[in-house]
């Protein structure tokens, strides 16, 4: 396969069969088999001529060759000076393509293979694909700052300075799948803040959210902080606790199902200040 891959780099490109070859060097990397480093780097090189194809010989079909090229880049796992070649083709991506599609995997696939000493070189890049016009690739920033924040160090800094636009996200966005993806970025930063956590959750206990999602997620969170959150008081739990009896009526079903099982959860704990009749008819309601 890695001397298949020289119809990369012919100037007369074969779309289909870059298509079939691409697609099956993806497959045996998702079924485990590994290439040694000079294969890698040699199919990497290859891969790499797919970005520089000119626009008089991209048909229909290049569109989804650069979604296999975005794939494999993920899955070669190659090292930090081979990731350098290609940073720039995908910043360029991100910065400059009207091509929503290309930025938002651009964007995935810049977080996943970049090392932290080019972190920096793509912070411009995260914090705008925040306010871009495109919801996908909204969505796909916020997730990306997700990915970043797991690798911790530096990689976690850089997103720490996005706390703002997330913020805006969470409580302004119109989609309720980017507002889910807010919560969960900005929760877990805040985690190790009792306060800060507590400051989170009371804010949106007072918002109208319109998301069936996100209401899941914030009763999830609120549970979790109930059973460990030291800095809660009895007047924080009984107003956490109503918000969520609230919830078990003129809400989707999803809602009132999370929130009549967190009901009958933490019944263990706070025993008769919680009235397990009304979750069990929910949850008796649901199972008929």
């Amino acid at each position: 396969m890695v001397q298949e891959s020289a119809i990369f780099k012919e100037k007369s490109l074969k779309e289909k069969k870059c298509i079939d070859l691409l697609n099956k060097v993806i497959f045996v990397l998702n079924q485990g088999q590994h290439f040694a480093e000079n294969e890698k780097s040699q199919l990497f090189f290859n891969v790499n001529q797919l970005f520089q194809v000119p626009q008089s010989q991209r048909s229909k079909l290049y569109k989804n060759i650069r979604r296999l090229v975005y794939v494999l880049i993920k899955e070669l796992n190659v090292n930090e000076n081979e990731v350098f070649m290609v940073i720039s083709c995908l910043t360029k991506d991100v910065q400059l393509t009207d091509n929503d599609v290309f930025k938002a995997n651009a964007l995935r696939v810049l977080t996943k293979i970049i090392d932290e000493q080019y972190i920096q070189n793509i912070e411009k890049f995260m914090r705008q694909a925040l306010i871009d016009k495109s919801q996908h690739v909204v969505s796909t920033a916020v997730v990306s700052h997700i990915d970043l924040y797991k690798k911790k160090g530096h990689s976690a800094e850089v997103v720490k300075k996005s706390t703002n636009e997330l913020q805006d996200k969470l409580y302004n966005s119109p989609d309720g799948f980017i507002q889910y993806q807010a919560l969960l970025i900005l929760f877990e930063m805040k985690k190790n803040d009792n306060m800060a956590c507590l400051k989170l959750l009371f804010q949106l206990t007072q918002k109208q959210l319109n998301s069936d999602i996100v209401k899941c997620q914030l009763i999830r969170y609120i549970k979790v902080s109930l059973f460990t959150n030291s800095a809660i008081d009895k007047k924080t739990a009984n107003l956490f606790l109503g918000f969520i009896v609230s919830k078990l009526s003129k809400e989707g079903e999803s809602v009132q199902f999370e929130a009549a099982k967190t009901l009958c959860e933490l019944h263990e704990v706070y025993g008769s200040v919680i009235d397990v009749e009304p979750p069990f008819q929910v949850l008796t309601m649901l199972a008929s």
